[in-house]
């Protein structure tokens, strides 16, 4: 288990909702991490989940994290502040057959950035759904392509035509109850942790 004392000095989200997400842009997050031992990390860690997947199904998500937070960092995430994006998700659903895995994800990726004093701040945010589909050869995972819905009078469509039924029903849900604040948390303990070992590098 991880220790670490962390404290949030000032958090301000300011949320734009859209028929197939939110856009986040957040100006001015504080994280002050006390010495490398206090710094949290998550890799390896399970994704959150549906509390409707089988032991199977939690089990083969969390052998696909690694990959999957790696391919939603380079192809999901924005950094439009030139930071450095992150990504978590929630696994909806996944599916395994003689055609590959599919892999049904909430996913928030939120970027961070430091200003000229240091401080940790962030940038373009976002919320989308996103369906997955991997192969795997030799016991590694490789994620081929993914969809999301479009925005606007094509989200409902898409939702139906990519997504499985519970995944589609948890996802209109997702849009109401505010679950990303937890992964939202984790987002910011990792980007403190990047910053702190690679404050003189560029993201």
């Amino acid at each position: 288990m991880c220790s670490f004392v962390l404290f949030v000095l000032k958090t301000r989200i300011d949320t734009h909702m859209t028929r197939a997400g939110k856009y986040i842009n957040g100006p001015m997050i504080v994280v002050i991490c006390l010495g490398w031992a206090l710094v949290c990390c998550r890799a390896e860690q399970s994704p959150f989940s549906s509390d409707s997947l089988t032991p199977r199904q939690k089990e083969l998500g969390g052998q696909l994290t690694k990959v999957t937070t790696s391919y939603l960092n380079q192809k999901i995430g924005v950094a439009g502040f030139g930071g450095k994006p992150f990504c978590g998700y929630k696994l909806l659903d996944v599916e395994e057959n003689e055609k590959g895995i599919f892999e049904y994800l909430d996913v928030l990726c939120q970027e961070y950035y430091l200003k000229g004093n240091g401080k940790l701040e962030k940038g373009t945010g976002i919320m989308q759904p996103v369906a997955l589909t991997i192969t795997k050869s030799n016991g590694d995972f490789q994620i081929v392509k993914h969809e999301v819905p479009r925005d606007g009078d094509g989200f409902n469509p898409d939702i139906e035509a990519l997504f499985p039924k519970k995944a589609q029903q948890e996802i209109r849900s997702d849009l109401r109850n505010g679950w990303g604040q937890s992964i939202l948390s984790q987002l910011t303990v990792e980007a403190a942790k990047y910053y702190a070992t690679n404050s003189n590098r560029a993201p």
